[in-house]
């Protein structure tokens, strides 16, 4: 064996593992839906105060149209209803 066959074997694996670590976050999404999680404590009982921030990266556009963007996006949050699970 040369050091080439040790370096595909070696890509191989990785690979291999890459796929299954795919597979195993896929098995998860869809089986953990069902597993009954415990509840966890609100934000308000610790006196904690729920935010969101959106982040735009920005690389030479027009800035009225990013910021309007966001204001929109921003507008459209604060129409939103929470879920009962996040109040």
């Amino acid at each position: 064996m040369d050091w080439v066959d040790f370096a595909r074997i070696a890509l191989c694996a990785s690979t291999a593992a890459w796929i299954a670590w795919g597979a195993v976050l896929a098995i998860g999404g869809l089986f953990g839906a069902a597993i009954k999680t415990p509840p966890r404590s609100s934000l308000s009982d610790s006196g904690q105060s729920a935010r969101a921030a959106i982040l735009i990266p920005v690389y030479n556009e027009d800035p009225r149209a990013t910021f309007s963007s966001a204001l929109a996006m921003a507008e459209s949050l604060a129409l939103t209803p929470m879920p009962r699970c996040l109040t």
